[in-house]
């Protein structure tokens, strides 16, 4: 993990994943590709709480507390599931490169200190409504937000793997391929073997999206699903 001071109350986070950029003012910022919405504050130089959501609602945060020492940082990461229930994840890094309060590179301290358990107060449910909504940046960036599960999936269909934000397990990542101009290719991955495909096309007067959906070795066990453009 790596904090950078990129500019006046701005952040830059790298997860291991993606370089996400914050602006610490406590403000709701929305991201110039996509409709994602982060939001950072930093009471002093030790702590730092970031967050990201969509459409106003917030699926996932950050809280990062640097020690007294300035050598160990712990960070409180909560996650809303599918379900409705929020995961909690503690994780302790320990400084692997100089930097100054926050800022730094950041290596994984010993599996042990890290605990993990569910929340047994449910959040908001998601709705229970079958939509998706999809938006494309002007760099190609593709951003899809499906409200029944709270997923977030942002990349370019170019076969690179990327993890799948709001509820989702850890370790769960996907890629895209567009092999035609009207049909795209998903799989999802969990723990680096695969654990869902997909192949979404749409219809030549761009109105209808077709979604086929199946796990591995169950080909003949396709689930079809046909979405309609909203105005």
């Amino acid at each position: 993990m790596q904090l950078r001071w990129v500019a006046k109350n701005t952040w830059s986070f790298f997860d291991g994943f993606e370089d996400r950029a914050f602006v610490a003012d406590g403000k709701v910022h929305r991201t110039k590709s996509s409709a994602i919405e982060r939001n950072a504050s930093s009471p002093n130089p030790q702590i730092l709480r970031l967050s990201e959501g969509i459409h106003g609602r917030e699926y996932e945060s950050y809280t990062l507390l640097l020690s007294s020492d300035g050598q160990t940082l712990t960070c409180d990461d909560q996650k809303l599931r599918w379900n409705g229930q929020v995961r909690k994840l503690s994780t302790t890094y320990k400084r692997s490169s100089a930097g100054h309060d926050l800022q730094g590179s950041w290596q994984e301290a010993e599996p042990e200190n890290t605990r993990d358990q569910l929340s047994v107060t449910p959040v908001i449910a998601p709705p229970p409504q079958s939509s998706w909504v999809i938006w494309t940046g002007p760099d190609d960036v593709m951003t899809w937000f499906i409200p029944s599960t709270g997923e977030v999936l942002r990349g370019k269909a170019d076969g690179v793997l990327r993890p799948i934000g709001g509820p989702y397990f850890d370790g769960t990542t996907f890629q895209w391929k567009q092999t035609a101009p009207d049909r795209l290719e998903f799989v999802a991955y969990s723990d680096g073997k695969p654990e869902e495909y997909a192949v979404e096309t749409i219809s030549p007067d761009h109105e209808t999206l077709t979604d086929v959906l199946w796990a591995p070795g169950h080909e003949d066990s396709k689930v079809v699903s046909v979405f309609h453009r909203h105005p």
